[in-house]
This record gives structure tokens, C-alpha cells and sequence, in this order.
């Protein structure tokens, strides 16, 4: 990662700190496995956004195909995770509150996985008010494995482990 790079996102995480700071977080539901605040164990807390409350953080909990993030209104901040197939897959958002069928075209553009690789995306911009958060989906976060680049085709294998942060 270049200096400029790192200089940029530390800039902007002290930026949405600062600008977060003082804000209660709103109610969330009780921590899961899956769900958490971020904080609350041994992650990295994410400041409160003034408007969303906590980030929180969803695994999947081992190798999978797809599943409901969240089935209301939210952000996605980012996402990590590794594929253990032998063919490419594309991670994919979908701006729903359970998976669509094949064929639907995914919310956001669809991030390749290699086969026995891994991807980490960053999904935040900085406003005017130097807080930072990503786009907002008004109807649920859902996330998919597709075997396809540019429409769904749900991948069979559960080969994808993912890691989302969201609001």
C-alpha cells in the first residue's frame, strides 16, 4: 500500500472519530455469533455515525453461498472473506431482505474472488461532514456467491467465508 494510500484512510478514520465522537450509539440487538457491535469483543470499534448508530459486524461462520446480513435499512462499510473452490466466484450485494433468485442483477458492481483466493473491500467515502460511511440500501443488506460476473447464479459449493461490516 503506497503512502499516499495510508495516509489517505488514516486521515479519514481519525476524521470520522473525531466527528463521531460524543454520539451515543442507537439500540442495537443483542450481540450473535454472527452479529456483534464492533467493540464489543476483541474487534476494532468503528465510531458511532451520528445518524446510524453502532457498526456492527457480521461473519459467516464458516464456508457458505450467501446469506441475509441484515433485513432492514442499512450501510455496507466494507467486506472481507476467502473462497476454497477451484473455480472464480463474485462476491455480490443485492439491496434486498432475502436472496433474490438467479438472474438478478446484484445492487453494487460484483467483486471477484479467485479460486483459493481472498478480496478485501472498503466501502466508505467521506462526506462534508467528514463522517464516513457507505452506500445505504434501503431495503436489507444481502450478500451472494455467483458463479457469473454480471447476474446471480448462486454458487453450489458453499466455497466463499465472509466477513461484512455494516451499519
Amino acid at each position: 500500500m503506497s503512502r499516499k494510500t495510508l495516509a489517505l484512510l488514516s486521515f479519514l478514520t481519525l476524521a470520522c472519530l473525531a466527528a463521531c465522537a460524543g454520539h451515543a450509539p442507537a439500540q442495537v440487538e443483542p450481540n450473535t455469533p454472527k452479529h456483534h457491535v464492533l467493540g464489543a469483543s476483541t474487534a476494532t470499534p468503528i465510531g458511532p455515525s451520528p445518524v446510524l448508530g453502532a457498526a456492527r459486524q457480521y461473519d459467516s461462520q464458516g464456508y457458505i453461498n450467501s446469506d441475509v446480513v441484515k433485513a432492514s435499512s442499512g450501510s455496507f462499510l466494507g467486506a472481507m472473506g476467502s473462497n476454497k473452490g477451484a473455480s472464480q466466484l463474485y462476491f455480490m450485494w443485492f439491496n434486498a431482505t432475502s436472496l433474490p433468485a438467479n438472474g438478478a442483477t446484484p445492487s453494487m458492481m460484483p467483486i471477484p474472488i479467485p479460486a483459493g483466493g481472498t478480496f478485501s473491500l472498503v466501502n466508505t467515502i467521506a462526506t462534508a461532514n467528514a463522517v464516513a460511511f457507505g452506500p445505504v440500501m434501503s431495503t436489507g443488506l444481502v450478500w451472494a456467491a455467483s458463479t457469473t460476473a454480471t447476474t446471480l447464479t448462486v454458487d453450489s459449493t458453499n466455497s466463499v467465508w465472509v466477513t461484512v461490516q455494516y451499519y
